[in-house]
C-alpha cells in the first residue's frame, strides 16, 4: 500500500538505504554512500510533505520522495516544455524486487503530478545505474542530457492529459 511517509518511517527509510547503497556499490555503481541518503534528508522530503512509502504486510518495502522542481543543478539543461515535479531518492528494498513495487511507485507518482497540475515528471540517476536507466525508459521518460556537476543523468516524462 502506498502512503504518505511519517516521522515513524524515517528509521526504515534510513536503513533502507543502507542497504541499497550496499547494492548498488556491490555492482559497481557509486550512487549512494554510508551517509547519503541520509534519515536527515527523508525527514526534509516529509517536511517539504513530498515522502511517500510502499508498505507490505507492516514493513516499508520501496519509496521516494516527490519534490517542487526548484533543483539550481537542473537548469544547466534544456528541457522540454512543462511544469513538472521531481522524484529524488526512489528505493525497493532488494528482497522485494521484481514485485512490481518501483513500477507501483512511479504510477502513483504519474497519478499525484497530474492531480497537482504538473504535466511533467524529472528524475535524474548514476549513468552506471543501468537497471534504474532501462526502469525509466520502459516507463516512457526520454534521456534529456548529462547533469555534470552531479555526475548524473536526466529524464524527462511528458504526461497525456
Amino acid at each position: 500500500m502506498i502512503r504518505k511517509g511519517t516521522i515513524d518511517d524515517l528509521p526504515r527509510l534510513d536503513e533502507l538505504a543502507r542497504i541499497v547503497a550496499r547494492g548498488l556499490h556491490a555492482d559497481g555503481i557509486d550512487q549512494w554512500s554510508e551517509t547519503y541518503p541520509a534519515k536527515t534528508d527523508f525527514a526534509k522530503d516529509l517536511y517539504r510533505e513530498g515522502l511517500w512509502v510502499d508498505e507490505e504486510n507492516g514493513v516499508v518495502v520501496g519509496s521516494l520522495s516527490l519534490l517542487p522542481d526548484v533543483d539550481e543543478v537542473y537548469r544547466i539543461l534544456k528541457w522540454p516544455e512543462g511544469s513538472a515535479l521531481v522524484v529524488h531518492r526512489i528505493m525497493v528494498d532488494p528482497a522485494f524486487r521484481r514485485q512490481g513495487i518501483g513500477r507501483r511507485l512511479m504510477e502513483h507518482t504519474v497519478r499525484l503530478v497530474k492531480a497537482e497540475g504538473f504535466s511533467a515528471v524529472k528524475v535524474d540517476t548514476h549513468p552506471d545505474n543501468k537497471r534504474m536507466q532501462a526502469f525509466l525508459e520502459s516507463f516512457g521518460f526520454r534521456k534529456v542530457g548529462f547533469l555534470a556537476p552531479i555526475f548524473r543523468v536526466a529524464y524527462f516524462l511528458r504526461l497525456e492529459e
